[in-house]
């Protein structure tokens, strides 16, 4: 477990110096938006107004379908970036160049950066892959370069190309873009929150209906790989392994005080020979690391066995991890391994030592010569259980919240019965279908073809799918929102009204 939490929240990302790598965001307390993207007109703002960052980029993702060299057509996830583009992160490519900041121009030839699975699985890690060219969203573009393996920014990208704009691309409210930098040494986080701050002032007094109850930040990139969410059920998972382990340590401690107890005329002989009290406490605690080293040893490869299952079950998903994200014992883990076994071997062997400690020696004779353990263990023995039984009873309830969260989450109404229902999405390069009569005689024909296929009982065509987030304000007919309370949202679906309900 230690394992996934170190590689989650304790491992750098795989980007040069990542301490001054930051994302800005717009945020709304009031409805829970901590992440809230940027528009283009607000990205080329900020670009002009800051003086904190010594580069400054934007990102938009998306997909591509990508074409050409007599290959069967695919799909791939990718992004569209702005100024210096991958530049930023530091990273290096394993085969050509990153793009430069005249790429970014609108006049400028399309080039596209690729991944190196793409490379190996599409291209058959072609060495003379530099300078081919492809069709990504019907645009031709060449190939400058190739990243590395173990490179994923922002998350499961395949493709890579520089975003060309222009000033007037869309208004202030279309915000979609992932907007990082990169702090200026010397420069603390705070400085930059307080500039941006400023700056976001001077929109509200411009533009004050497009950022009601909006405010700007800035956070540390990482805080956009881990959110609070996967902190939260890291600290569960980790407390119920806790428990875990102080239940198995309770157990063993009560183990060895009973043993204790049956070998309490040998401590006592041994005490009367001469041998000093603290050199009996060494020997049991001695005893108790070797009983909690060999269970750390046993159990060192299982847990390597257990990672590589945990691997492929979340890499084979749609959101698996990012590809730099190793699963692996290293040397914290192994710490942490060591820091585990010593206090398994103190809370096990610690409490058997003290009472053999604080006997009496006389007593100990005595009662083993009439062939007893003696009774005083009893108290301690039975405090011994009722712990165990108290930390299994904590444990217990936690799984069973858990277990029960999961099943009502996994039997929420969905509304819709979606038995049998296939859904698939649709995207159209612009190059094709500038237009908007193309989208519609496209989509069109799209649904005719479908229909007619004799397995198909209807055909919907939609924005967005039911499930999916989005909502939009509600302002109802001569029934202004007034405030003082949260405005009603209402998800926004377009759809057509045969065969979509």
């Amino acid at each position: 477990m230690f394992s996934i939490v170190n590689a989650v929240l304790f491992k750098d990302l795989p980007y040069e110096d990542q301490d001054s790598l930051i994302s800005v965001n717009l945020s709304n307390p009031e409805r829970g938006w901590d992440q809230v993207p940027l528009s283009m007109e607000e990205f080329n703002d900020l670009a002009e107004a800051q003086t904190s960052f010594s580069m400054l980029s934007a990102l938009q993702s998306g997909t591509f379908n990508v074409s050409g060299n007599d290959l069967t057509p695919e799909r791939f996830t990718g992004s569209w970036m702005t100024g210096p583009g991958l530049h930023l992160i530091g990273a290096k490519p394993k085969m050509g160049r990153w793009w430069e900041a005249s790429d970014n121009a609108p006049d400028a030839a399309p080039v596209v950066v690729i991944s190196e699975k793409l490379w190996q699985n599409r291209y058959g890690s072609a060495l003379d892959i530099i300078g081919r060219t492809i069709r990504a969203n019907g645009e031709i573009a060449t190939i400058i370069g190739v990243t590395d393996g173990e490179f994923d920014y922002p998350d499961e990208n395949d493709l890579w190309m520089p975003r060309r704009y222009t000033r007037t691309d869309e208004d202030r409210e279309t915000r979609y873009l992932q907007v990082d930098a990169r702090l200026k040494p010397g420069v603390p986080l705070s400085v930059a929150q307080q500039e941006l701050e400023v700056i976001f002032s001077r929109w509200q007094q411009t533009y004050p209906q497009d950022y009601e109850g909006l405010e700007i930040r800035v956070a540390w990139m990482w805080d956009n790989f881990v959110g609070d969410d996967v902190k939260q059920m890291l600290g569960i998972m980790t407390g119920a392994v806790t428990m875990v382990l102080l239940i198995a340590g309770t157990n063993v401690a009560n183990l060895l005080l009973v043993r204790g107890g049956v070998r309490s005329k040998e401590m006592a002989i041994r005490t009367a020979l001469g041998g000093s009290r603290w050199r009996t406490l060494r020997l049991m605690l001695m005893e108790s690391l070797v009983l909690a080293a060999g269970g750390a040893i046993l159990g060192l490869p299982l847990a390597q066995g257990l990672l590589k299952a945990f691997d492929r079950a979340i890499s084979g998903t749609d959101d698996g991890p990012p590809a730099w994200l190793q699963w692996e014992m290293d040397g914290l883990v192994l710490l942490y391994v060591l820091s585990a076994v010593l206090f398994t071997c103190v809370v096990a062997g610690l409490m058997p030592a003290i009472r053999m400690m604080r006997s009496n020696l006389t007593s100990f004779l005595n009662d083993a010569s009439r062939g007893s353990t003696g009774a005083s263990s009893g108290k301690l023995t039975r405090a011994l259980v009722i712990a165990e039984v108290a930390f299994s009873c904590v444990l217990l309830v936690m799984s069973g919240l858990m277990i029960r969260s999961v099943v009502e989450a996994a039997n929420v109404p969905l509304g819709y019965n979606p038995t049998g229902i296939m859904t698939s999405r649709v995207g159209l390069p612009e190059a094709q279908y500038g237009e908007d009569q193309q989208m519609i005689d496209f989509f069109r024909n799209l649904r005719q073809n479908i229909a007619r296929r004799p397995e198909v009982t209807a055909v919907g065509l939609s924005s967005r799918l039911p499930t999916w987030d989005g909502d939009d304000p509600v302002v109802l007919e001569n029934s202004p929102f007034s405030g003082g309370s949260r405005q009603p949202e209402a998800e926004k679906v377009l759809s057509r009204p045969d065969g979509w309900m």
